[in-house]
């Protein structure tokens, strides 16, 4: 596995950090980091952790990894007829689909949540994704690929 699947850690970890305890975190894909992550604040500030996933070999691959009684998966047959429609404190967006149509599905979940980790920002922007247009509250561009976070629309 890359190291380049790890450089989302350190905007997650941050915006995690201040999560209320008892609050929604969600997770489109998972990770071998950003998933244990996730399920070890879950763990230690009682939040529910939710998992949309499609690829089910990574998900039998990372679940025996995770807290069962924190982090739930929900499974999505086909992410074009994905909508989000949970209430989060946070959502960290990196499903399995390609970026451009990942970039289709901001605008319905930036609605739902206080911030948006959003991995791969600089490949976004290198296939005219424009991410600029949202409020970016921070962005980690120290490794490649880049991090943004992205400022929701609810306040908790």
């Amino acid at each position: 596995m890359s190291i380049s699947y790890s450089t989302h850690i350190k905007m997650l970890t941050k915006y995690l950090l201040p999560c209320p305890n008892d609050s929604i975190i969600v997770e489109t894909g998972c990770g071998a980091y950003s998933s244990i992550i996730m399920s070890e604040f879950a763990k230690y500030k009682n939040l529910k952790h939710l998992i949309y996933y499609s690829d089910k070999s990574w998900k039998e691959q990372i679940e025996p990894l995770l807290y069962s009684d924190y982090t739930s998966f929900i499974y999505v047959e086909d992410w074009t007829r994905w909508t989000p429609d949970k209430n989060a404190y946070l959502y960290l967006h990196d499903s399995e689909e390609n970026t451009k149509n990942r970039f289709k599905r901001i605008d319905s979940i930036l609605p739902l949540c206080k911030y948006l980790v959003l991995h791969d920002s600089d490949m976004y922007r290198k296939l005219n994704c424009n991410i600029n247009k949202y409020d970016i509250a921070d962005e980690d561009t120290l490794r490649s690929p880049w991090t943004a976070v992205i400022k929701g629309y609810r306040d908790a």
